[in-house]
């Protein structure tokens, strides 16, 4: 999995983690990755169920502990695409506000991956405004789910045998 500075994931159901900052928290729900160092760590804020920071960490979960949180209008990142009638905005800043209610700065509407508008200032939305003029998220990543070798089997109703 590709772990992105920003994202918010929540933790795979059954991880045995021995990060005591999150494990000593009630409601301790998610993390948000800050950023990942070139060991590969990963120094993280813990959040509750509403995205509020309630302590942070550094190293003691790894990508393969993680889940990407679903993609809303209320969870954005630096980065992501919205869009509305087949034309994309970046979220350029996420301003500090009511993380029921997000504000973003948007770049001017473009409707292909050259266009330098993606990079110029447009305006900006609280998360519900967006959600009233209809903008949608694109690009949500494709949920993967793990499987068995005796999973796939019963899924396909045969043997199954793997070939490299």
């Amino acid at each position: 999995m590709n772990i992105k500075a920003g994202e918010i994931y929540t933790i795979k159901p059954g991880c045995e983690t021995k990060c005591n900052n999150y494990n000593k928290e009630k409601y301790a729900k998610k993390i948000k990755v800050n950023q990942i160092n070139s060991n590969g760590k990963l120094d993280y804020d813990i959040l509750n169920n509403n995205n509020n920071k309630i302590n942070s960490c550094y190293g003691c979960f790894r990508p393969e502990h993680l889940i990407l949180e679903t993609k809303t209008l209320y969870n954005l990142a630096i980065g992501d695409e919205i869009e509305l009638n087949n034309y994309k905005n970046t979220i350029l800043s996420v301003l500090p506000s009511s993380p029921e209610n997000p504000i973003y700065i948007l770049s001017l509407p473009y409707n292909n991956d050259t266009d330098d508008d993606k990079k110029q200032t447009s305006a900006f939305y609280t998360a519900y405004g967006l959600e009233q003029k209809g903008y949608k998220v694109s690009n949500q990543p494709e949920e993967v789910q793990e499987m068995t070798l005796e999973d796939v089997s019963k899924l396909v109703g045969k043997k199954v045998k793997i070939v490299e």
